[in-house]
């Protein structure tokens, strides 16, 4: 019996070596969720190599055989559906999109189609792709949307109160019993970036020292509500935001 046929549109979230000529590219899928596959990059082929295609953040659709068992399915056909203008020409985006396979690669899990979370991650791309005043704060923003769409969006609305609690995710008038909670100036930084829309991103943070604030604010937000994760290998991308 023939194995069955994947065509889906995909979101490349990072691509390893596998062996010399294959590699597992990890994609999140419009039809399937996340998803792992292999991908034959035989260097010594006359095709155009696939490997650019495998960059953080492609977008790309595939068609590939679902092998049955313990096996993953294998890539056949691997196309652009967008093509990036920018990040792939841009250090700075570059080191962006990196940052964000990352973030994906370890918040993602297989739970099948999520159309809303799918169209968010697309559409964060695009906007990458496209060129915004204050970029250098994209990543901080898509961080916090992600949050969002992941089902623990923070509630901000009584922002006149003094605490956020980290754990609960809400605005409190007192301490809480824990030590996971924001005050002062973090708490001040905070709010302004769930205020903030992707217009407005030159206002998130107005220096380094404030966008390492609000990783590691969203590094512990993270934390505290999915299991497993143990936050982030890039705090490199910080000096290149300047």
């Amino acid at each position: 019996m023939n194995a069955p046929v994947i065509i889906t549109d995909a979101i490349v979230i990072q691509a390893i070596r596998h062996t010399d000529n294959t590699m597992v590219a990890t994609l999140f899928t419009e039809q399937f969720g996340r998803m792992a596959m292999i991908v034959s990059v035989n260097r010594r082929s006359h095709k155009q190599s696939v490997i650019p295609l495998l960059a953080p953040l492609s977008l790309v659709t595939v068609e590939a055989y679902a092998h049955r068992g313990n096996k993953l399915p294998r890539i056949t056909e691997i196309h652009c559906r967008y093509p990036l203008s920018s990040i792939p020409f841009s250090a700075v985006k570059r080191s962006i999109a990196m940052f964000m396979g990352e973030l994906l690669a370890r918040t993602l899990r297989d739970e099948g189609r999520d159309e809303h979370l799918y169209n968010m991650i697309d559409e964060s791309i695009r906007l990458l792709d496209s060129g915004l005043p204050g970029e250098h704060n994209f990543h901080i923003l898509f961080m916090y949307r992600l949050a969002s769409a992941l089902g623990f969006e923070p509630d901000i609305a009584a922002t006149s109160l003094p605490f956020f609690d980290m754990v609960d995710g809400v605005m409190t008038a007192q301490i809480p019993l824990h030590r996971h909670f924001l005050s002062g100036d973090e708490k001040s930084l905070f709010t302004r970036l769930a205020r903030t829309d992707v217009s407005h991103l030159a206002d998130i943070a107005q220096n380094v020292e404030e966008r390492n604030t609000l990783i590691k604010i969203l590094e512990d937000y993270f934390r505290l509500h999915i299991p497993q994760f143990e936050g982030l290998n890039s705090p490199y991308i910080l000096s290149l935001l300047r």
